[in-house]
């Protein structure tokens, strides 16, 4: 999981918003698969970093679900 994130803020910094956002996506199904199983909080970066690169590519809702999964009190 820090490989992932690590990658992902690469990515990023890099300019390569597609890969970028395929890193987080995979973080994010890794902390999914965790938090059902009740060992990890889901997490709320990968959230904001997705809803962020999905708003830059114009797929606005799907920014607004990735958002929507980020708890409030992070």
């Amino acid at each position: 999981v820090p490989y992932l994130r690590e990658r992902a803020l690469l990515l990023e910094r890099l300019g390569q918003d597609a890969e970028a956002l395929a890193a987080w996506e995979q973080l994010h199904v890794a902390f999914r698969a965790q938090s059902e199983l009740g060992s990890l909080p889901p997490d709320a970066e990968s959230g904001l970093h997705r809803g962020r690169l999905l708003k830059k590519q114009k797929r606005l809702e799907e920014a607004l679900v990735a958002l929507r999964e980020v708890p409030l009190n992070e």
